[in-house]
């Protein structure tokens, strides 16, 4: 069992008291997230409260696999009675709930509502062919999914007032269709729970009511306002813990994290609120933790926390290392020059991390390491699968077929039956080849005059006659190759995965879909790789699904929380593969690396942001290179010449012991090895600038090469 501090043990053996706020104030490598498992631990060990009466929310996919995966680890290491068998803390941990807001919301509407369409981006794109032509001036072809979904956010909650589109008419087929956003998805949860009897509650809406006794909330100052309604309901007799630090809030575009935490502040009086803070150091040098404290202008820590003894790393004789680069072409040349440094010096390519700010710089940087034959790997906040448009359009095609049957049953009060497959067929329709936003026009205003659903507007030769030859032919072909699915024997017989992939696949090549038509080698193996996550996540809805669903049904309705589970196994998989890997600052946020690249943009503009400059420097544990990091509290660390780590024998002796590794220094092998990396790539072995000017014109004729 790992030790725990004197600030850490506070926490853990705060009492449980119903109806408290605990706050824990817990910066970078401070050992947050070993204190929760401990906090968990223990409550369960001492029989405080049942492991079904703790909750854990967190608002990322990252945050929640993160605590699953290291419940077990602390459950193991911290039992040294052995007071449970393997089996008996198997089922244990299976009692403990961690959810996002958002999965924990999806759940408690399905109970309530139903199943519902949480729309992405392929949903947007083809909304956007229901709008105008332009909207306040801006032409929809240069509008992006996202823009289009804030207009409508905007419009609907009273922000603005639509100029030239149709914001009402798509408002009507996202509630007749039961489109929701995600901000939807955590109101309407709110409406269920305010509006729910908890006497006689059941399933997830009775245990958020009844059940839990104690909610653990971890990266509390990732968390806005439009979450609150919806916490208070669930925490207003129970222990509440949150763990943060608002140095750390980065997601301000969701919404104020400093009005969120005065809304959780205003639930108890004060004597009922406690506030801890973990003060140690586990992750970071100092000489990282000096410079990153810089930008946020952190004040020196209190007498008492001193007194506790803090843990704190030694010094590692290395500055963080800060250089301004003039293009891509220069950052690029940069990164493989000391990429071949550090893995010569025995660094792995496993410990490199690069972050970006924006996924554009990710993917640029991405395509040139490709080009050295580097290997790499993205991070991203959610699977790569669930962001890949081929797959979202699987998946449409397969809500669009479970809403045909499900049309075919009776129609409710509200005459939502007779409209669920609308949006399905304006999603699946309007990536098909040659059709346009008047056809999409066309057939949803038809279907609204003949007060019929979408689907059966198309499939009536009467309503189709309506069309113009072109446009009937078009919707005609698109029929066709959906009808072999159409058979209710067909796709209730549609049991295994494997059966379900190929009837998919013979579609896709009977529709001529754009999407899939693949420009090269990278894209035709990104989707290889996308489309067997996606089929694993077939193989555990099969797993589960009841003997009376068929399969796409089932994986329409539980897919997400499949994903959930699929997830678990390949995080604890990933950290083997020797890739380096790139994030944007944003998704790294929770994780550690050895060594870090943080690249700001070339455009020389001041970095405006401190938190996200803090986290992005807080990732790095031994090694953290800077480049156009334009920030007034960080200007002493430039340096013009580029470094020259491979004999600085100290640094990678404090390395290797850091991370447990054995090290013996090689100076002669490690210099040998960086010669023939750098004759293996060409680059000239100059550490100050000429370096760079020596290399760009061939680059830059390599570029031309390959572009051509």
């Amino acid at each position: 069992m790992k030790s725990l501090t004197a600030s850490q043990l506070r926490v853990v053996s705060h009492p449980y008291e119903p109806c408290t706020t605990v706050k824990v104030i817990a910066g970078p490598g401070s050992g947050k997230t070993l204190t929760l498992l401990h906090k968990v631990y223990n409550l369960v060990y001492n029989g405080i409260v049942a492991p079904n009466e703790i909750l854990i929310l967190s608002l990322t996919n990252k945050a929640v696999d993160n605590i699953n995966e290291k419940l077990m680890e602390t459950f193991q290491e911290a039992d040294h009675n052995q007071r449970w068998s393997d089996e008996e803390r198997v089922e244990i941990l299976e009692q403990i709930d961690v959810n996002t807001f958002h999965s924990l919301a999806n759940k408690v509407v399905l109970e309530n509502e139903g199943l519902v369409n949480i729309i992405e981006d392929n949903g947007w794109r083809s909304l956007m062919r229901l709008a105008g032509k332009s909207y306040r001036g801006q032409s929809r072809n240069y509008l992006t999914p996202r823009t289009f979904a804030r207009m409508i956010q905007d419009y609907k909650e009273g922000r603005l007032q639509p100029d030239k589109i149709d914001a009402d008419a798509i408002l009507e087929l996202m509630k007749t269709c039961k489109v929701v956003t995600n901000e939807d998805l955590i109101h309407l949860c709110g409406k269920f729970l305010a509006d729910a009897e908890p006497q006689t509650s059941t399933g997830m809406t009775g245990r958020l009511l009844n059940n839990y006794k104690v909610i653990i909330i971890d990266e509390a100052q990732d968390l806005y306002p439009l979450l609150f309604p919806m916490l208070k309901l669930i925490a207003t007799d129970k222990q509440l813990i949150l763990f943060g630090d608002e140095h750390q809030s980065i997601y301000g575009f969701l919404g104020s994290n400093k009005h969120f935490m005065k809304q959780v502040g205003s639930m108890r009086p004060a004597e009922k609120t406690f506030t801890y803070e973990l003060y140690d150091n586990f992750r970071s040098t100092p000489e990282i933790m000096d410079a990153a404290q810089s930008v946020i202008d952190r004040k020196a820590l209190p007498a008492t926390a001193c007194a506790d003894g803090l843990h704190n790393k030694t010094l590692s004789g290395v500055q963080p290392i800060s250089l301004t680069l003039q293009e891509p072409l220069e950052e690029l040349c940069f990164l493989v020059d000391q990429i071949c440094q550090l893995v010569c010096s025995s660094a792995k390519l496993s410990d490199i991390a690069i972050l970006t700010r924006t996924n554009e710089h990710m993917n640029n940087v991405a395509h040139g390491l490709k080009i050295f034959g580097i290997p790499v790997e993205k991070l991203t906040a959610q699977p790569q699968w669930m962001s890949d448009t081929r797959i979202l359009f699987l998946i449409d095609i397969m809500k669009l077929l479970t809403a045909v049957f499900q049309e075919q049953g009776p129609t409710d009060q509200n005459n939502n039956l007779k409209t669920k497959t609308d949006f399905s067929v304006v999603v699946t329709l309007g990536e098909v080849r040659r059709v346009g936003p008047s056809l999409i026009h066309s057939i949803y205003n038809g279907a609204k005059v003949n007060k019929v659903s979408c689907w059966e507007f198309i499939n009536s030769v009467e309503h189709r006659e309506r069309l113009t030859t072109r446009r009937r032919k078009i919707v005609e072909e698109y029929l066709d190759a959906l009808a072999p699915l159409l058979a209710r024997s067909k796709f209730e017989g549609l049991n295994t995965p494997l059966d379900l992939v190929n009837e998919l696949s013979q579609l896709i090549e009977r529709l001529d879909v754009p999407l899939f038509q693949l420009k090269n080698e990278e894209q035709l193996q990104e989707f290889r790789e996308n489309l067997l996550e996606f089929y694993q996540v077939l193989k555990l809805c099969s797993y589960s699904k009841p003997s009376d669903i068929p399969l796409m049904e089932w994986f329409v309705k539980t897919f997400l929380e499949q994903t959930v589970q699929l997830q678990k196994k390949i995080v604890s998989n990933q950290t083997d593969r020797n890739t380096i890997k790139l994030s944007t600052i944003h998704s790294s946020k929770g994780l550690e690396f050895p060594i870090v690249f943080l690249l700001g943009q070339l455009d020389k503009h001041l970095w405006g942001d401190n938190n996200t400059l803090y986290v992005g420097m807080t990732r790095a544990r031994n090694l953290l290179y800077m480049t156009n990091i334009n920030h007034s509290k960080l200007k002493a660390l430039n340096s013009i010449e580029h470094p020259y780590m491979i004999d600085n024998a100290f640094f990678w002796n404090y390395y290797n012991n850091d991370l447990g590794r054995p090290y013996k220094p090689n100076l002669a092998s490690s210099t040998k090895n960086y010669k023939h990396l750098l004759d293996k790539y060409r680059i000239p072995t100059f550490h100050k600038r000429s370096f760079v000017t020596h290399c760009l014109p061939i680059l830059r004729l390599g570029r031309r090469i390959l572009t051509n």
